[in-house]
């Protein structure tokens, strides 16, 4: 997952002419499945953005409260308490007919609600 964050930045840069110069920093996402990370090209060089916990990648984990919206770690943690109201593996829906073998798949297994809104899943 880094590692496609880390190439596609610094072959990009690598492709660019030495003589360029960039005026700000450039960032890159890795929007996982899993985890995500967010690293940052500067100085000719790729650093990954450590999280508010000081952990280099961030679960793709969000979930709902009656109070707030929790992120990453925060969400993972109480997947347990508040299941329905927990999202993951959503990336795996992107881009897909609710009719898709997969879609139809994962909605057995998943504890929150997909839907069919215009022939997508929807949560």
């Amino acid at each position: 997952m880094m590692k496609v964050l880390f190439i596609a930045l610094v072959l990009t840069f690598a492709l660019a002419k030495e003589e360029e110069k960039y005026e700000c920093p450039i960032i890159g996402i890795d929007l996982g499945t899993t985890y995500s990370c967010v690293g940052i090209f500067k100085n000719g060089q790729v650093e990954v953005i450590p999280n508010e916990l000081g952990n280099r990648i961030t679960p793709s984990v969000v979930a709902f409260t009656d109070e707030e919206r929790l992120i990453g770690e925060a969400a993972k943690n109480q997947v347990t308490v508040n299941p329905t109201r927990t999202l993951y593996d959503v990336k795996r829906l992107i881009g897909r007919k609710y009719n898709d073998k997969t879609v139809q798949y994962d909605k057995k297994y998943l504890p929150y609600e997909i839907v069919d809104k215009d022939g997508k899943p929807y949560i």
